[in-house]
């Protein structure tokens, strides 16, 4: 298999022999014979796959680059990560009393100035630099038990209440007859039969239909419901909990 610069310069051989192959066409004025027309046809192919293999070829490099690039970042993130665990801030600040800087502590007071020039911020030359990596996040919103390593102290606030998805009555808009008011029994006459007719002769006796009657009666029924709320829980309750309960028996009864 080729490598990326010999496939190009086969590729400039091959254009530079259509070039020449158009001007002998062009100078001698005459249609292309079919030994020409054939090898036309065969440095088309060999240029398409030529640009096949090199698109292969650079998508390759660019990925071992990418791989090499991760393979080194990861490298020195683990130099670093084992650089920080050996940081001593004892030690830094000796050294910034006596004016050396050497060793890891060194280093890191090396970043740490570049980090304040870049942010526009003026330290003393003699004061002890410390770069923001090298302070490690022990301290986390989710970790330990039950918020042991900082959690406790995440303020917990209460919003409205999210309600769960309730019937609706849509009777009365349908124009369903409603009796309120009603203290003992109430009886209400039905026709129990349908008109009907019958089909006779010219001189037949038609036959008698009577309409039946029958009753509905209504008669009181309880409906009820409760809920249990404790006094320190109506106190304390910050989302108005006493309309949440009135609201709740209302919907349970509609």
């Amino acid at each position: 298999m080729k490598n990326i610069k010999a496939l190009k310069e086969e590729r400039g051989s091959l254009l530079d022999e259509l070039a020449g192959l158009q001007n002998v066409i062009e100078r001698e004025a005459r249609s292309m014979s079919e030994k020409e027309t054939s090898r036309l046809s065969e440095i088309e192919a060999r240029l398409s796959a030529i640009a096949s293999e090199v698109e292969k070829l650079e998508k390759l490099q660019t990925l071992a680059a990418q791989a090499a690039g991760n393979s080194a970042s990861r490298s020195e993130e683990k130099e670093k990560s084992k650089m920080k665990e050996q940081y001593s801030f004892k030690r830094a600040m000796e050294m910034a009393i006596s004016g050396r800087r050497d060793g890891i502590e060194g280093e890191f007071n090396a970043i740490a100035a570049e980090e304040y020039q870049r942010s526009g911020v003026s330290v003393s030359a003699h004061s002890v630099k410390i770069p923001s990596e090298v302070f490690k996040r022990d301290m986390t919103a989710t970790g330990g038990t039950s918020g042991s390593e900082g959690g406790v102290n995440i303020q917990t606030s209460v919003g409205s209440i999210i309600d769960v998805l309730l019937p609706k009555t849509v009777l009365r808009g349908l124009g369903v007859q409603q009796l309120s008011n009603l203290v003992g029994n109430l009886d209400l006459p039905t026709a129990s039969t349908l008109p009907s007719a019958g089909w006779n002769t010219e001189n037949g006796t038609a036959t008698e239909k009577s309409p039946v009657f029958s009753k509905v009666t209504f008669s009181p029924k309880r409906l009820a419901a409760y809920i249990q709320v404790s006094n320190q829980l109506m106190l304390q309750s910050s989302n108005s909990i006493d309309a949440y309960v009135r609201n709740w028996l209302l919907q349970a009864m509609a």
